[in-house]
């Protein structure tokens, strides 16, 4: 009988020790579907139909010496630039927490 009082302990000990083990897996569960949530929310959103045409669209409408103009100072370069900078901005802003 002594044996089976041991291992009763030894199977409440296993189980104490696994209940953190347990509550991370639930936490990890929980924040897998809140991004399943934010992702299906900003899947929601329409897309703006003035940038439906893309910014494309736009040069295509400007004059030749216009467009000219823009690719002697390096206009796509600068675009670029600015988009990586929104997107180190944005990626910052998720990391901290909003905090910046």
């Amino acid at each position: 009988m002594t044996a089976f009082f041991q291992n009763c302990i030894n199977l409440m000990m296993a189980i104490l020790k696994a209940i953190p083990d347990m509550l991370y897996d639930v936490a990890v569960k929980i924040f897998g579907e809140l991004l399943n949530l934010v992702t299906f929310i900003i899947s929601l959103i329409p897309f703006p139909q003035a940038l439906a045409g893309g910014l494309q669209s736009f040069l295509d409408g400007l004059g030749g010496d216009i467009l000219y103009f823009l690719g002697v100072t390096g206009f796509a370069t600068g675009m670029s630039i600015i988009g990586a900078a929104y997107v180190f901005r944005v990626i910052r802003k998720f990391v901290t927490l909003f905090q910046w």
